[in-house]
């Protein structure tokens, strides 16, 4: 998979400009593309994606777990937690930032 995104983001701009509204990339999409690198093991490229996600959609629970996935899958526990307390803060009901948290600091004291 190759993402170019200048042209993403052109796309979007020329649409919005055709439309007369202001359009930007799918927050779905983009989560979808960072899941795709994942998948092929892609760790940087993934990261990437989400953190652009994070940059076009900042009150988004979604985007901050997703990056925060990312970093666990590369054993960055620090940025994972750091992630998964920004979901929550937007959303003290999110359950999958819950539990990774629990099981991150079982882990953590474990370690100890």
């Amino acid at each position: 998979m190759d993402i170019n995104l200048s042209e993403l983001e052109q796309f979007y701009k020329k649409y919005s400009e055709k439309y007369g509204d202001e359009s930007k990339s799918p927050e779905s999409f983009i989560n979808w593309i960072g899941y795709s690198f994942l998948a092929m093991n892609k760790i940087p490229e993934a990261i990437f994606m989400f953190k652009y996600n994070i940059q076009l959609y900042p009150e988004s629970v979604t985007a901050f777990g997703t990056l925060a996935e990312a970093y666990l899958k590369i054993g960055n526990k620090e940025l994972a937690i750091e992630n998964y307390e920004n979901a929550l803060k937007l959303d003290p009901t999110f359950k999958t930032g819950i539990d990774a948290l629990n099981k991150l600091r079982i882990n953590n004291d474990s370690e100890r």
